[in-house]
């Protein structure tokens, strides 16, 4: 059964592997590979007053607990909210955009474009003109915005994939060593692998429809004692 769940992830474009999920971006920074700023532009239906943007199906995404990993504040990779990625609004979160600027010149390994992306984005010129465009257009700070290179979405590429996979795994490296985690190896239900069980999972969002908790629900769970087994303690 879970193969077959797996299975239909992959064939719908969901998220089944750990650090990548869909996700949307209402606005796209259009810039050279030079790092020539070229203005903004809004994807998906313009129409639409509610429009969320154009849909990336293969996206970089950090869970809640990697967000936090190190004590550090971070931001996304290639889609953040215009708040983090532009200065946008009245108090933004100047550590975030240093956070998103920095991953994209770590990225540049991969991707020798977003190096000239991030020094577009240090420029304070460059930002004040970025701002008047989102503002200019009725952006709100809340909205997500990514990254137009010439003609692609990097976004779009794979060529990052593997960059961040590496990324990702420094980050679960970095994890706090005070919290309880699995230390012993079990078999891993999808690919027969011997693996380190994940002391915590993400819940599952978008059920609230067919009965979910807003908050999210529980796919693995045994926090209560009268549902552990094989060792584990947390999951949730």
């Amino acid at each position: 059964m879970l193969h077959q769940i797996v299975e239909y992830a992959v064939s719908h474009a969901l998220a089944a592997e750990p650090g990548f999920a869909p996700k949307e971006a209402r606005w796209a920074i259009l810039c050279t590979a030079a790092g020539a700023y070229l203005g903004v532009v809004e994807l998906g239906d313009v129409e639409n007053k509610k429009n969320p943007g154009r849909r990336f199906p293969k996206a970089a995404d950090l869970s809640q607990p990697e967000m936090k990993a190190g004590g550090i504040t971070k931001s996304h990779f290639l889609i953040d909210t215009a708040c983090v990625v532009a200065l946008l609004g009245k108090e933004p979160p100047q550590q975030k955009h240093e956070y998103f600027i920095a991953l994209l010149e770590k990225a540049s390994i991969a991707m020798p474009a977003l190096a000239a992306a991030a020094r577009m984005l240090r420029d304070e010129e460059v930002l004040a003109r970025l701002r008047s465009g989102l503002e200019e257009r009725k952006a709100k700070p809340t909205d997500k915005i990514t990254l137009r290179i010439d003609s692609e979405f990097p976004v779009d590429s794979d060529a990052w994939h593997d960059w961040w996979r590496t990324f990702r795994r420094q980050l679960q490296t970095g994890k706090d060593k005070s919290r309880k985690s699995p230390s012993a190896q079990m078999l891993c239900f999808l690919t027969g692998e011997p693996v380190t069980p994940a002391a915590t999972h993400p819940k599952i969002s978008g059920l609230t429809s067919v009965g979910g908790l807003a908050m999210g629900d529980v796919l693995v769970g045994f926090k209560q004692e009268s549902f552990r087994s094989y060792g584990l303690q947390q999951s949730v």
